[in-house]
Formats: C-alpha cells, sequence, structure tokens
C-alpha cells in the first residue's frame, strides 16, 4: 500500500438514525464520505444524500438542533443545470425556500433544520468535526 493510498475513500450506506436528531424516514440514501469511522485522520463529516422524486407531503426528518460549529448544506438537482431539487431550510426563526443549485451557511450556534420537499436531486451536508455528534450543542 503506497504512503496516501488509505486516504482514497468510497462512501458507507448508513442509517439516518445514527446521527441525534435525525431519524430514518428521510428519503433517498445517505452516503457518508468522511468521518472519524472513514479515516481517523479526518477533520471533517460529509454526507451525500441522493433522494429522487421527493412528494411535497415528505415528513420532516430533522429535528431543529445547533452546532459548536459553522457548517454548509449543498442543494444540487438532477438536472444538466443542477435545477430540480426544492428545500425548506429554518435558520433560527426564519424559513427559506432553497431551490437548487444553492449553498446555504449554517453559522454555529444557530437552530437550524430542513426539509426536502419536491424534486431529484442531491443534497450535501459539511461539517468541520470528524465526529457530527460531538458537533452537536443540541435543540
Amino acid at each position: 500500500m503506497s504512503r496516501y493510498e488509505k486516504f482514497i475513500l468510497k462512501p458507507d450506506v448508513r442509517k439516518t438514525s445514527e446521527i441525534k436528531y435525525h431519524y430514518d424516514n428521510a428519503p433517498g440514501q445517505r452516503y457518508v464520505f468522511l468521518d472519524s469511522k472513514k479515516c481517523p485522520e479526518s477533520s471533517i463529516y460529509t454526507i451525500v444524500r441522493v433522494a429522487k422524486n421527493i412528494s411535497p407531503s415528505q415528513d420532516s426528518y430533522i429535528d431543529p438542533h445547533t452546532h459548536t460549529c459553522d457548517s454548509e448544506f449543498l442543494f444540487i438537482g438532477d438536472n444538466d443545470d443542477m435545477t430540480g431539487l426544492t428545500a425548506k431550510v429554518w435558520l433560527g426563526d426564519e424559513e427559506f425556500l432553497v431551490e437548487s443549485p444553492a449553498a446555504v451557511f449554517v453559522p454555529k450556534d444557530v437552530k437550524h433544520t430542513l426539509q426536502l420537499i419536491a424534486g431529484s436531486g442531491k443534497f450535501i451536508n459539511i461539517v468541520p468535526n470528524p465526529e457530527y455528534n460531538k458537533s452537536l450543542k443540541g435543540k
């Protein structure tokens, strides 16, 4: 094995409920690309959720919560121009309709949640802590 070969990683499909305040009624599949389980040297948590044909009646699968660090959401639809995925995002007590392509910066200590509500695409979450649950401050 080469010196850096261990840093070339394939994602794991994992249950959403392995992280606090998240539930398995989420649409699509959750792919964990990077966390401390996959790479002990990592300082980042990164997942990609792939969801197809989301119904407007899709239930929320995340309770509002806060982190001890900033984080980022990326919304990428399946169309060639990255459109095609719609979500509701709550930051503090404000609600936003987010249409892909879009990024949402979530400042640390800001209560937030999201709900995928229409379309098909990928939702990416990046948290600069290799253990998502350790980045949580609470509800």
